[in-house]
């Protein structure tokens, strides 16, 4: 899926996992082998692009419908956003499954910028990404 993304700054290299007495465990086996393994950071590969639409409601307020697995702190950063109280701002999140956590945080940008795009043009803004430009 060429989800693996060398030298990432945003994917820090990780830390060894050390845990126990290893040089006690190893007196007990008949046979010990040495070497390193090295795995790289993976993005989130989720099954559905980010996609996001968003429209004026009828009291100056924002409707946007996404693909979020976080719908109230998208709500939040759309109210800070666009300088609106909470309670002018509706997000719709239906049946988001698949995204293994992918979709808590990297919905935002979309959502917002159709977001602005709606206030601006006075009419329902949709864009749905492919995957490639997703990944990046």
């Amino acid at each position: 899926a060429n989800s693996y993304l060398p030298g990432v700054p945003s994917q820090p290299t990780p830390s060894p996992i050390i845990a126990g007495d290893v040089d006690s465990a190893f007196k007990t086996c008949d046979f010990v082998s040495s070497n390193t393994c090295y795995t790289g950071p993976q993005a989130h590969f989720y099954m559905e692009t980010q996609t996001s639409l968003a429209m004026l409601d009828d009291h100056g307020g924002l409707e946007v419908h996404t693909s979020s697995q976080g719908p109230t702190d998208l709500r939040k950063a759309l109210a800070m956003a666009h300088n609106l109280p909470s309670h002018k701002i509706v997000v719709h999140s239906r049946r988001c499954g698949g995204a293994f956590g992918g979709k808590l945080t990297r919905c935002w940008p979309l959502a917002i910028a159709v977001s602005f795009c709606a206030r601006r043009f006075r009419r329902p803004v949709r864009c749905i990404q492919d995957r490639n430009t997703d990944m990046v």
